[in-house]
């Protein structure tokens, strides 16, 4: 059998000790701290004496340790009641012996599973029991300290108890590692305190970096830092504007020694985030990203927002800012601007965002003609050498008591709407036909406010006027 070094410390001074399986099997140690009894929670010692007793488990979150818990507090009694001292021991020292003592301190301080296990930690920090034996911590109270196969809460952890745990598990699995033992993601990130410090533990991750939408991350104390970057839904260049930010919070976390899980319940973003990494760390292109990070995750589905964010990453020199001309032509198509005339622009508008484009301008104290009207239209052509003189003419020509606003803060008022709208599904064409009529009918009219509702087949919500205003 091989013996390695002593691992052991004095958990409640004067009577019990956890430690290891060298400790145990060093006579020195024992007669050093005076120890008179031995508490193996492994088959690796087999007991010869009265004062040596063994629970025979294997260390895996499937192992039921939870039914052994009584009788292991006894034995630990027993040995006080007489005067003695107690090693209770396992291979390392860390999961199975643990689990053990803190059932004990349970039964005989009435405290819970949390305080039993850092009044051990605060005498031996490297305790920690698997998923497995933390919830039969949970368990052991529930059933009043005494567990048995007569126990009603016994029984119902039995039957939950392998279904949990293959579910607990297959977190871990789906967990990929990108840079072993530096990088890891994941979109299924366990929001249970117990399985989320057993999958950090078991990772050795101390940086968690999250990007929405993501699994609430419970406070732990293994982590040194938990970043979480929220994106709209509907503004998709968020998650490219971001990238910088996210090189740079992994690239601090690898560089100080950390290791870091990246985790988005969107894949795909989780994949964009560490390929982006990898591009700008090891300076290489999207392509070598994306078949490094599909290698790695076979059953992933590259889809055409990952692929062309990575591909703007790049054309940005990992600097992607949103005036730059590639990002532009991502977002408004071929024509970063949109052209004149609500008739002719992006047709994917939505009525409510629209009007919230009209509510902008009223803010801004500028009344808006309608978009389409003709009053304007002539002013704001491809002709630009003549626009600020024919739309001086215009503003002669119209009552005082309406205010036009110049063509260049129309044009970007209309890049505004068309940005906000840009992502939206709804076919608004005859929205923006209808409003083109309403403008010619307005403008011959002259002179009259009116109220005037859009056809129902505009798709415009019932309660909504636009309010028309004719010169």
């Amino acid at each position: 059998m091989f013996v390695g070094s002593v691992s052991a410390d004095e958990i409640i001074p004067g009577q019990v000790f956890l430690g290891n399986l060298s400790a145990a099997l060093s006579l020195e140690y024992r007669q050093q701290h005076g120890i008179t009894h031995v508490l193996s929670v492994c088959p690796e010692y087999e007991p010869t004496k009265r004062d040596h007793m063994m629970i025979p488990v294997d260390d895996t979150e499937y192992d039921d340790l939870l039914v052994h818990l009584p009788r292991g507090c006894d034995f630990i009694q027993a040995a006080l009641d007489d005067g003695g001292k107690v090693l209770v021991h396992c291979v390392m020292g860390v999961s199975r012996s643990t689990t053990v003592l803190a059932a004990y301190l349970m039964r005989l301080r009435r405290c819970t599973p949390a305080e039993a296990l850092s009044f051990i930690k605060s005498a031996r920090p490297r305790v920690r029991p698997n998923y497995g034996f933390l919830r039969q911590l949970d368990v052991f109270a529930e059933c009043n300290y005494a567990p048995s196969p007569e126990n009603p809460a016994y029984l119902s952890w039995k039957r939950r108890h392998k279904q949990e745990m293959t579910a607990f598990l297959n977190k871990i699995v789906d967990t990929t590692g990108i840079i072993p033992d530096q990088l890891y993601l994941s979109d299924d990130f366990p929001e249970d305190t117990h399985q989320a410090e057993s999958l950090l533990a078991m990772l050795g991750v101390t940086h968690m970096l999250t990007l929405s939408p993501a699994s609430k991350v419970p406070p732990s104390s293994l982590l040194t830092s938990c970043e979480n970057i929220v994106m709209s839904p509907t503004r998709k260049e968020e998650l490219l504007l971001s990238l910088p930010a996210v090189c740079q919070y992994i690239s601090d976390a690898i560089s100080g020694g950390g290791i870091v899980l990246v985790h988005s319940q969107a894949e795909s973003k989780a994949c964009t985030a560490v390929s982006a990494y990898l591009m700008a760390s090891r300076g290489i292109s999207a392509q070598a990203a994306r078949d490094k990070v599909e290698k790695d995750m076979p059953l992933f589905n590259a889809s055409s927002t990952f692929k062309r964010t990575l591909a703007l990453f790049e054309a940005c020199a990992h600097k992607p800012y949103l005036e730059h001309p590639a990002v532009q032509q991502w977002l408004f198509g071929e024509t970063p601007t949109p052209p004149n005339g609500l008739a002719d622009m992006n047709p994917n508008l939505t009525a409510a965002a629209l009007l919230g484009a009209f509510n902008h301008a009223q803010r801004t104290k500028h009344e808006l003609p309608i978009l389409a009207s003709t009053s304007c239209k002539p002013a704001c052509s491809a002709q630009s050498v003549e626009t600020d003189r024919s739309c001086q003419r215009k503003r002669r020509s119209l009552s005082p008591r309406r205010t036009i606003i110049s063509c260049a803060d129309e044009v970007k008022l209309r890049a505004t709407a068309a940005r906000l709208l840009d992502d939206t599904s709804l076919d608004m064409t005859t929205f923006g036909q209808a409003l083109g009529a309403l403008s010619l009918q307005s403008s011959a009219k002259g002179g009259k406010q009116e109220t005037v509702r859009a056809p129902r087949d505009a798709l415009v919500p019932e309660p909504h006027a636009v309010i028309v205003q004719s010169g």
